[in-house]
Protein backbone atom coordinates (compact mmCIF):
# COMPACT_ATOMS: atom_id res chain seq x y z
CA UNK A 1 0.00 0.00 0.00
CA UNK A 2 1.35 3.60 -1.19
CA UNK A 3 1.49 6.35 1.60
CA UNK A 4 0.11 9.99 0.85
CA UNK A 5 3.07 12.01 -0.01
CA UNK A 6 3.42 15.02 2.65
CA UNK A 7 3.33 18.33 2.08
CA UNK A 8 6.91 20.34 1.98
CA UNK A 9 7.20 22.01 5.09
CA UNK A 10 7.66 25.31 3.03
CA UNK A 11 5.21 26.67 0.95
CA UNK A 12 6.18 26.37 -2.98
CA UNK A 13 6.63 29.18 -4.66
CA UNK A 14 3.97 29.76 -7.88
CA UNK A 15 5.35 31.02 -10.75
CA UNK A 16 4.05 31.74 -14.11
CA UNK A 17 4.61 30.00 -17.19
CA UNK A 18 4.93 32.82 -19.40
CA UNK A 19 6.51 32.11 -22.88
CA UNK A 20 10.16 33.42 -23.32
CA UNK A 21 8.99 34.88 -26.47
CA UNK A 22 6.00 36.71 -28.14
CA UNK A 23 3.32 33.71 -29.96
CA UNK A 24 2.93 34.05 -33.00
CA UNK A 25 0.35 32.77 -34.84
CA UNK A 26 1.79 30.22 -37.59
CA UNK A 27 0.99 31.08 -41.04
CA UNK A 28 -1.13 28.80 -43.25
CA UNK A 29 0.66 27.31 -45.89
CA UNK A 30 -1.14 29.46 -48.65
CA UNK A 31 -0.18 32.66 -46.73
CA UNK A 32 3.68 31.69 -47.42
CA UNK A 33 6.04 33.81 -50.01
CA UNK A 34 6.78 30.48 -52.00
CA UNK A 35 8.22 32.72 -54.86
CA UNK A 36 12.00 32.10 -55.79
CA UNK A 37 14.41 33.98 -54.15
CA UNK A 38 16.32 36.22 -57.04
CA UNK A 39 20.25 34.74 -57.41
CA UNK A 40 22.83 36.75 -59.15
CA UNK A 41 23.71 35.12 -62.44
CA UNK A 42 27.52 34.80 -60.85
CA UNK A 43 26.00 32.97 -57.99
CA UNK A 44 23.71 31.02 -60.28
CA UNK A 45 26.82 30.29 -62.18
CA UNK A 46 28.18 28.33 -59.01
CA UNK A 47 25.64 26.74 -57.76
CA UNK A 48 25.29 24.86 -60.95
CA UNK A 49 29.02 24.44 -61.19
CA UNK A 50 29.20 23.23 -57.39
CA UNK A 51 26.96 20.18 -58.53
CA UNK A 52 29.04 18.78 -61.29
CA UNK A 53 32.63 19.39 -59.81
CA UNK A 54 32.41 16.60 -56.91
CA UNK A 55 33.38 13.33 -57.23
CA UNK A 56 30.29 11.41 -56.87
CA UNK A 57 28.73 13.18 -59.92
CA UNK A 58 32.09 12.59 -61.51
CA UNK A 59 31.85 9.73 -63.86
CA UNK A 60 35.91 9.52 -63.85
CA UNK A 61 36.00 8.48 -60.38
CA UNK A 62 34.61 4.99 -58.79
CA UNK A 63 33.17 4.47 -55.56
CA UNK A 64 34.72 1.58 -53.60
CA UNK A 65 34.49 -0.01 -49.96
CA UNK A 66 37.94 -1.24 -48.64
CA UNK A 67 38.41 -2.86 -45.10
CA UNK A 68 41.19 -1.12 -43.29
CA UNK A 69 42.21 -1.52 -39.80
CA UNK A 70 41.08 1.68 -37.43
CA UNK A 71 44.28 2.54 -36.51
CA UNK A 72 46.08 2.83 -39.72
CA UNK A 73 42.83 4.81 -41.05
CA UNK A 74 42.76 6.99 -37.87
CA UNK A 75 46.84 7.31 -38.52
CA UNK A 76 46.20 8.36 -41.96
CA UNK A 77 43.73 10.77 -41.24
CA UNK A 78 46.16 12.56 -38.86
CA UNK A 79 49.17 12.48 -40.86
CA UNK A 80 46.54 14.43 -43.71
CA UNK A 81 45.55 16.69 -41.76
CA UNK A 82 49.05 17.80 -40.30
CA UNK A 83 50.05 17.82 -43.84
CA UNK A 84 47.68 20.45 -44.04
CA UNK A 85 48.31 20.06 -47.98
CA UNK A 86 44.45 20.14 -48.88
CA UNK A 87 44.74 16.59 -50.22
CA UNK A 88 42.00 14.61 -49.31
CA UNK A 89 42.18 10.55 -48.57
CA UNK A 90 40.58 9.75 -51.45
CA UNK A 91 43.70 11.46 -53.30
CA UNK A 92 46.13 9.77 -50.88
CA UNK A 93 44.49 6.28 -52.20
CA UNK A 94 44.12 7.27 -55.78
CA UNK A 95 48.34 8.45 -55.51
CA UNK A 96 48.91 5.31 -54.03
CA UNK A 97 46.93 2.88 -56.18
CA UNK A 98 48.68 4.96 -59.34
CA UNK A 99 52.17 4.21 -58.10
CA UNK A 100 51.18 0.66 -57.74
CA UNK A 101 49.58 0.42 -60.65
CA UNK A 102 52.98 1.82 -63.25
CA UNK A 103 54.91 -0.65 -61.05
CA UNK A 104 53.51 -3.65 -61.83
CA UNK A 105 53.39 -2.39 -65.82
CA UNK A 106 55.71 -3.51 -67.92
CA UNK A 107 57.65 -0.57 -69.22
CA UNK A 108 56.50 -1.09 -72.79
CA UNK A 109 53.33 -0.59 -72.10
CA UNK A 110 53.47 2.79 -69.99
Amino acid sequence: MQQAKQAPSQPVEEVENKPAVAAVAPKKVAELDMSPVPVSPAVEKTIQTAALIGKRSNTEFLQVNVYLRKTTMNKAKIALLQRMDERDFSELMEDLLSSWVSQQTPQSAR
